[in-house]
């Protein structure tokens, strides 16, 4: 298959980059995946049958970072306007893996370092010019919508169990159709192996397979294969089928507790933090927000939990201004001026924002926090 006009063709970079290697390097796995379907790789990986010492001798004068050496992988920096370094590895074939870690043996072989991936989608890689290299069907899979293993998914996976949790998030992803129960059966004869798998990593996974189209498919998949409830216990997937959005954040909460939570980026426990339970009205839940896409995730998630109540989109929902502020609340000691105007806050919202100005300075000093004026009196006394 010839690719016309890939990405990487616009890049002077690149083309510096495999000049100066002369050709002996293809772009692989994801990069080119990402290319025939479409989508901009957030990453660039090459792959080269140079030893790693000759890709470091004819790269001299670039920062060639040796990040993962062992493998035969280094990082190198091309300083491009978009894509500011690449990984670049030198061919292998594994030997002695033990279900999460291998050794390697470095190589020449193309089609031999394309076995050693996981799936036919992933085993793809291209020259410069465009012309795509497919030894396992990798091409008409993803035209089909196939997530399919290279070999035997039972040998496959005992190489490394992190295999079970990507075919998940492949199928979430990209495919067309449900999981195979072949596929499926040798996922769960093979979850014990997971114990080997860091949770970063399974955190890492889920993450991604949450944000894609097809998340659904794939839980459902996890559940056929007993792997679901290992980290998401109480997770209600026919609350999940109603959600409309494709944020991670609403779809991690509707799976619900998690010992995987720990390990999740801060920015998105911070958003998780914004599914409270008290919250459970369109206006509680748009006060809690201010970017409108957050403010849409929390009301999917309240439509999702309480279908009857047919709540309103995010887009019709207007919050007006909280009509106070600290130097409204002057006439109080400093160091309580915070604590009202949270509670004066919580009032405003549980009654959907009609108190005003007025009312809610009225309330304010009916909680008896005291007045700037009576602390004085303490203190002088």
């Amino acid at each position: 298959m010839q690719l016309q006009n890939p990405f990487w063709q616009k890049s002077k970079a690149l083309k510096a980059l495999f000049d100066r290697l002369d050709g002996k390097v293809r772009f692989v796995g994801g990069t080119v995946r990402d290319c025939l379907t479409g989508k901009s790789p957030s990453d660039i990986d090459l792959a080269t049958p140079l030893t790693p010492e000759e890709v470091k001798t004819r790269l001299n004068g670039y920062a060639v970072i040796p990040t993962g050496l062992a493998f035969g992988t280094q990082t190198v920096v091309i300083g491009g306007k978009i894509f500011k370094s690449v990984e670049i590895t030198t061919l292998r074939q594994d030997i002695a893996p033990d279900g999460r870690r291998t050794k390697v043996v470095f190589s020449t072989d193309w089609q031999a370092d394309a076995a050693r991936r996981d799936f036919t989608v992933n085993a793809l890689s291209a020259d410069f010019d465009g012309t795509v290299y497919d030894y396992f069907g990798g091409i008409a899979d993803l035209q089909n919508g196939v997530v399919r293993f290279i070999g035997q998914p039972e040998a496959r996976i005992a190489e490394d169990y992190l295999r079970i949790l990507r075919y998940f998030r492949f199928l979430a992803r990209l495919s067309k159709h449900s999981a195979d129960p072949s596929v499926l059966t040798a996922c769960k004869n093979g979850a014990d192996g997971l114990d080997k798998v860091s949770p970063e990593r399974v955190c890492a996974e889920m993450l991604k397979l949450l944000d894609a189209p097809n998340a659904g498919l794939a839980l459902y998949a996890m559940e056929q294969a007993a792997l679901l409830r290992r980290w998401f216990p109480a997770a209600d997937l026919a609350v999940f089928d109603r959600l409309s959005t494709a944020c991670p954040a609403a779809r991690w909460n509707v799976l619900g507790q998690t010992p995987l939570y720990r390990y999740l980026p801060r920015t998105l426990k911070q958003q998780l933090a914004l599914f409270l339970p008290d919250a459970e009205t369109p206006f509680e839940a748009a006060c809690l927000l201010k970017k409108n896409l957050l403010k849409a995730v929390v009301l999917d998630t309240l439509n999702a939990r309480f279908p009857d109540k047919n709540f309103p989109s995010a887009q019709s929902i207007s919050v007006p201004s909280y009509p106070i502020s600290g130097k409204d609340l002057a006439f109080l000691p400093p160091h309580v001026i915070g604590k009202a105007l949270t509670a004066a806050r919580n009032l405003w919202i549980k009654k959907q924002g009609e108190p005003d100005k007025a009312a809610l300075l009225e309330f304010v000093k009916s909680l008896n926090f005291g007045t700037n004026s009576d602390q004085s009196n303490r203190r002088s006394g």
